[in-house]
């Protein structure tokens, strides 16, 4: 079977298909490549004596395989004792020895050592490629040299790794995450550079962000800044309105006026007699009135009666004269007192800062 699936379950019957190099070439893949992880005391080493050098806990991979010693556990690594007037240097290795496909394999910490010289060298390592079937890997950890018989110094070797076994740096990670001109939010006052690194300054105190859009001359372009914080209205800006307004009582006055004289004229008086039969006696006369008697007899009354006819239809003219001139106070009324109204939205506060470098 050439194709091998790595995560799908078989039947329990069957013996295990997951190998150890199966594991290795994910991890190795994914880690990128020989590291120390960045757990634990990351295979720190001291020196106990002449003789012992102390590897504290941690984890190691190579070639995609993983070793590790557990925390609070260690590992004292022998070193063989140095030879009078002559330097050496012995390597402190995690090595791999493949058992080939199935077979068993060995890894463990090894001491690799040097040969005695007027002037140390480090000794030859073996670093195959064991994705290509080579058996043996080496990856130094520590160079222990010796002058002597004395150990002078513990030199770090190893790399430790970060997220993607390098092929990710933390650099990498904040430019991806942050690229310069990036802005971070946060309710700590800590500069992002002691977190994250880079070169980044406060930004935008005061102020809301606001998304570009560039069909508004306003917002087309980033850093943009207006509005304010208070605002009073102009004149044009204030809704149609009306005040109300009174009348001063003022300028009490009258007016005189004349008829002018005219149309003299006269009426025509026209006399109507007439007699009423009376019983008895007396006197009457001309006027219209009667004096009455006692006795017998019919005598006539009569009544003078006078009709005034209508003559001479006139009018009057009536002057009437100007006078009291005057004017009225009008007092219209006002409201309000013209100072700057809150123009705020609703908000809450952070910490802004802007990448620059």
């Amino acid at each position: 079977m050439a194709f091998k699936p790595l995560t799908v379950n078989t039947p329990v019957e069957e013996p295990a298909h997951i190998l150890a190099e199966d594991d290795a070439t994910l991890y190795d893949t994914i880690i990128g490549s020989d590291c120390v992880f960045p757990a634990g005391g990351q295979l720190n080493a001291s020196v106990i004596s002449n003789n012992i050098i102390r590897i504290t806990d941690g984890m190691v991979s190579v070639g995609g395989h993983v070793g590790r010693i557990v925390k609070g556990d260690y590992e004292d690594m022998e070193i063989a004792n140095g030879v009078s007037g002559q330097n050496r240097n012995d390597l402190i290795v995690a090595r791999f020895i493949s058992g080939g496909t199935g077979g068993a394999d060995t890894y463990s910490l090894v001491v690799v050592q040097g040969t005695p010289g007027t002037a140390a060298a480090d000794p030859p390592l073996i670093q195959g490629d064991l994705y290509a079937g080579d058996v043996q890997r080496d990856y130094p950890l520590w160079r222990v040299k010796i002058e002597g018989l004395s150990v002078v110094a513990l030199e770090k070797m190893y790399t430790v790794g970060t997220m993607l076994g390098g092929k990710v740096s933390a650099a990498d990670l904040l430019d991806k995450t942050y690229p310069v001109g990036s802005v971070y939010l946060s309710t700590s006052n800590t500069d992002p550079g002691s977190l994250f690194g880079g070169t980044w300054q406060r930004f935008g105190q005061g102020r809301v962000l606001v998304g570009v859009n560039e069909s508004d001359s306003s917002f087309n372009q980033p850093q943009k800044t207006g509005g304010e914080k208070t605002h009073t209205l102009t004149t044009s800006e204030m809704p149609k309105h009306t005040h109300a307004g009174s009348t001063a009582s003022a300028g009490s006055h009258n007016h005189s006026a004349s008829s002018g004289s005219a149309g003299a004229h006269s009426h025509n008086v026209q006399t109507v007699n007439n007699n009423f039969d009376f019983v008895g006696g007396g006197t009457q006369t001309e006027g219209g009135s009667a004096n009455l008697s006692t006795g017998g007899g019919n005598f006539w009354i009569k009544q003078i009666l006078r009709a005034v006819t209508s003559v001479a239809a006139h009018v009057h003219t009536i002057t009437v004269n100007s006078g009291g001139a005057h004017t009225h106070g009008v007092t219209i009324g006002n409201a309000g007192s013209g100072g700057a109204h809150n123009n705020l939205q609703p908000y809450i506060t952070c910490y802004m800062w802007r990448r620059t470098a």
